[in-house]
């Protein structure tokens, strides 16, 4: 595995924990911890599931070029 595939591996993962904290964790934890940017909680929701769904799409796109 280049450097390259690595890092955009490593992003996308990081893409994907941002985005399963976003779509899974409760509103009022975003909020104490001040990471809820004055979202609705259902933006938090739709936005981690889009994030959620870029870094998989990025991670499987990886996957089939490899082969």
């Amino acid at each position: 595995m280049s450097k390259g595939n690595t890092v955009i591996k490593a992003i996308a993962v990081a893409v994907l924990i941002i985005g399963l904290y976003y779509a899974l964790v409760p509103h009022a934890i975003h909020v104490r911890y001040e990471l809820d940017f004055g979202l609705p909680h259902s933006y938090h929701v739709i936005g981690g599931i889009i994030l959620s769904i870029i870094a998989i799409v990025i991670l499987m796109m990886k996957k089939t070029r490899k082969q």
